[in-house]
């Protein structure tokens, strides 16, 4: 998205009219993964950032460990 605005309608666009489970916010292209969670996350919001964290540690781990 070009600007944080833009970004915020869209993301208010897909929940109002879909039925899908939205996960984020996650900064791409850091050299480490960053996982950031709002203040007004729900347990439910939590639980999927926390098992999109440990995938993303599985799949960085070097193999054999």
């Amino acid at each position: 998205m070009p600007t944080l605005d833009a970004a915020n309608i869209a993301l208010n666009l897909f929940r109002g009219v879909g039925d899908g489970l939205s996960v984020g916010p996650i900064l791409v292209g850091a050299a480490r993964p960053a996982h950031i969670l709002t203040p007004t996350a729900r347990v439910r919001g939590i639980v999927n950032m926390s098992a999109l964290a440990v995938v993303e540690a599985q799949a960085a781990a070097p193999a054999g460990t």
